[in-house]
């Protein structure tokens, strides 16, 4: 007998029937069971019925997560002071920098601290200045060794500048991400040499959008070279005058090695050459005795450890499913949008379904 093709799921008409709304479409919501733990979400079909996957099984209550511990993973951290950092929180960044330099010492983990503070620069920062504080900062960390002060002062400077998300150019920028996934396919089966040929072509066409696209999959670019993609950045800004281009492309090329496939510097380095400049360019001076007496609040805080907060675990790179403040061009799309409705960027705000859009 031939197998039945397997049914919609299919909910009696009771009370442990809700409707939950979509999280990314506000036309579309999706019935849950709260007795059988079931979602009609294609993610739930597609997951094969693996209830912790599902979010809006986690949004309703049906399902609930384990509380995170209060010794989080190193990843975990890491993304507490990726997420704290991008939303400016300076206590809870130190918070979480004192513990990933205390409780991973080893040489391997001090350079994947560092090398997180130095991709943040451009990540949540895009001020050129201050790259050229970190970048020279990050030499001197493999050079002769960083301290817990340098590295904590580094942190509060890219804090100390507006983020992409209060700027006008800024929050284009990021939403010039969203077509990065435009032709994928192509730019995948891409040579290198085929691709820095599209990249000029796109530049010259200030075609910010092809040009994202082009460098977002330098993973799967066959013969990828980061120097040479740096060299040809910086010949374009040469030839076109763009100094915050070659400035910004030049803080990569420095750390080519270190930085590789990662394209916040690069990406920034193209939309000047599109649009002619990006951001504020400041250099704030930071106070390093306040610094170090937000390392001793940590230290004390620390005695008496707290919880991770959801809002710090995207379910990307660790646990949880809050993926409001992940660095996806999706999410960091949403957040343009969420600042742009309440005039900040803050966990305590409920975004609406359409700012996913």
């Amino acid at each position: 007998m031939a197998k039945k093709k397997q049914e919609e799921l299919k909910f009696p008409e009771d009370e442990n029937i809700i409707e939950v709304p979509s999280m990314t479409d506000p036309d579309v919501s999706y019935k849950i069971n709260k007795a059988e733990k079931t979602c009609s979400c294609p993610a739930f079909k597609k997951s094969k019925g693996k209830k912790k996957q599902c979010k809006h099984l986690i949004a309703a209550g049906v399902i609930k997560l384990p509380k995170p511990p209060k010794y989080p993973s190193q990843s975990m951290a890491m993304s507490a002071l990726i997420k704290a950092t991008r939303l400016r929180f300076k206590d809870e960044a130190m918070y979480w920098l004192y513990y990933l330099w205390t409780q991973y010492p080893d040489t391997q983990s001090r350079f994947r601290l560092n090398r997180r503070i130095l991709i943040m620069c451009a990540e949540d920062n895009i001020s050129i200045p201050t790259m050229n504080r970190v970048g020279g900062w990050f030499t001197q960390s493999y050079k002769v060794g960083a301290t817990i002060l340098s590295a904590a002062v580094e942190t509060m400077r890219i804090m100390s500048t507006p983020n992409w998300y209060e700027q006008e150019d800024g929050r284009d920028f990021i939403r010039s991400w969203k077509g990065e996934y435009k032709n994928s396919a192509h730019h995948k089966t891409l040579e290198f040499p085929a691709m820095l040929k599209e990249l000029r072509e796109a530049v010259e066409e200030m075609d910010i959008v092809r040009c994202l696209g082009l460098i977002s999959h330098t993973h799967k670019t066959r013969g990828f070279d980061a120097r040479g993609l740096a060299r040809e950045i910086h010949s374009m800004a040469i030839q076109t005058a763009n100094l915050e281009a070659r400035l910004t492309v030049g803080v990569f090329a420095d750390h080519a090695n270190a930085l590789y496939y990662d394209t916040n510097y690069t990406g920034q380095a193209l939309y000047r050459l599109c649009k002619g400049q990006l951001g504020m360019q400041v250099s704030p001076k930071v106070d390093r005795a306040a610094v170090a007496n937000y390392l001793k609040l940590a230290k004390e805080d620390w005695k008496d450890p707290k919880p991770i907060p959801s809002y710090y675990l995207d379910g990307i790179h660790t646990s949880g499913s809050d993926r409001r403040f992940a660095g996806s061009s999706r999410s960091m799309g949403a957040a343009c949008n969420a600042y742009e409705h309440f005039g900040r960027l803050h966990p305590d705000d409920d975004w609406k379904a359409d700012f996913w859009k």
